[in-house]
This record gives structure tokens, sequence and C-alpha cells, in this order.
């Protein structure tokens, strides 16, 4: 079996390339378990990230076969020879190598719409400074309460079930055909995080988080292209999310006209 993986190193080289790799087929194996033995027994050079191995930290994030995907829970065999087309394309989620065969090769990249520091590594800080613009913590009402936790019912704690899974890997973002286009656009991740504070029934900011992300750069930006839903690898939905912040931000608008 072999990986197609894109290599540059700035300090070496001048545009990317593409460097192909024979690694052995074994039941089980994901591609992050692949790249790890190429760097350990063929090239120590190859630079990507990892942390966990359990689908909980993130850090191995990565475009395997042209779509976003977590390399520690992505197993060789189910991509190898699968067709294209399960994303809406734009230009990085269709640009390919020449002569990439999909049928005997597994072509790995680093994600798009982030700067490639080296290799599969990309700089994640556009992506959380985009994220703290949110300020994506609980602002509750008054001091700490007395004797007890600020309790939730288990609707309530439902209800939020989902958006909490987000793990920061950014593989929504990296699927967003409007990220690709419009750098200033804060992206899915940080919108449904948002969108998670505002459906918080401990939070007092509601429709003060609606209002300051109901612009070109927030709400109003995204498209609904709903790639980012098909590209989360924990369920999260962030299309489904922002659609929410759409209606309300028309119920506010409405509202505040008939008012």
């Amino acid at each position: 079996m072999r990986l197609r993986v894109q290599r540059w190193d700035p300090r070496l080289e001048g545009a990317p390339r593409y460097q192909a790799y024979e690694v052995e087929d074994v039941p089980g194996r994901t591609v992050l378990g692949a790249l790890l033995e190429v760097q350990g027994r063929q090239d120590p050079s190859l630079a990507f990230r990892y942390s966990c191995r359990g689908a909980v930290c993130g850090a191995c994030a990565m475009l395997i076969n042209k779509i976003p995907r977590l390399a520690c829970r992505t197993q060789l065999r189910d991509v190898l020879g699968e067709p294209p087309g399960r994303l809406r394309p734009f230009e990085a989620l269709t640009r390919a190598p020449e002569g990439w065969d999909r049928g005997t090769e597994v072509l790995v990249e680093p994600l798009p719409s982030l700067r490639v520091v080296r290799d599969l590594v990309v700089d994640m800080e556009p992506f959380f400074e985009a994220y703290r613009e949110v300020e994506p913590w609980l602002v509750p009402e008054g001091g700490p309460p007395e004797g007890r936790e600020r309790a939730m019912t288990q609707e309530q704690v439902a209800r939020l079930e989902a958006l909490v899974g987000c793990i920061m890997c950014a593989c929504c973002v990296s699927s967003c055909p409007v990220v690709a286009r419009e750098p200033e656009f804060l992206g899915p991740a940080t919108l449904a995080k948002a969108w998670r504070f505002h459906e918080d029934p401990r939070d007092v900011r509601a429709a003060g988080i609606i209002e300051m992300l109901d612009g070109p750069e927030g709400i109003q930006g995204c498209e609904l292209v709903y790639n980012c839903v098909k590209a989360c690898p924990k369920g999260v939905a962030p299309g489904g999310a922002i659609r929410r912040m759409k209606e309300e931000a028309v119920r506010l608008a409405r509202e505040e006209g008939s008012g």
C-alpha cells in the first residue's frame, strides 16, 4: 500500500512536493499509524502532529484523499480507492497532484485554509484567534452560587450535548468554501461554539451573542453548504447550529422592527 504525502520545508524548498512511501497493509492500520511507520523506519524528517491517538485531541487532523479527517481514526483500507464527491468541491478539495491514483495511493496533505508550517503541520493560531473572538466562556448572572453548583435539567443538558463535543480539530473550517474564499469569516467551529453558549440557560448573553455575530464575518457569511457537517469527526454538526443562529437573527430583527 502506498501513501502519497505532501512535503514542504520552508528552509529548503521553494514549493511543495509530493513523496510516495510504501507501507505494509496491516488490518486495522490507520493513516496515523502508517505515518508513524514512515517516520520511524523510512524518513525521520517527515513532520506531522498527533497526541492522544484516540480521536479526542484533534491534533492529527489533515487532508486525506481531499477530505479533512482525523488521521488516528481513518483506516487505510477504508479510504484506498474510495470515490470522490462526499463534500461540495472547491479548489483545495479538487486540486490534486499529477498522477495520483485513488485505487493504489492514499493522498495525505495538510489542512487547507491554514498556513503550512512544514509538511503536514499547519499554523492553528488563526483558528484559535477566531475562536477567542466569540468569548467562548460562560457568563453567568451574579456571583458564585451559594452552597451548590449552577444546575441544569437533563433536557437542558441534552440540548448542549452535541455542541460540547467539539475537539477544535479544524476539520470543519478546512472543509468550508467560505473560509477558503474569505479569510475574515469566523468559520463553523467558532460560530457553533457561540451557539453552545447561547443555548446554555446559565449564560446571560443570549440575544447579545446573536447581535455580536450578525454580520458578514459571522452568521451572514455562512452559505449553509454543510461541508462542515459532513467533515466533523465528532457529530457536532456546526451547519445546523449556524442555521438556527440565522433563524434567531431574523426573529430578533423582526421583533426590533415591530417594536
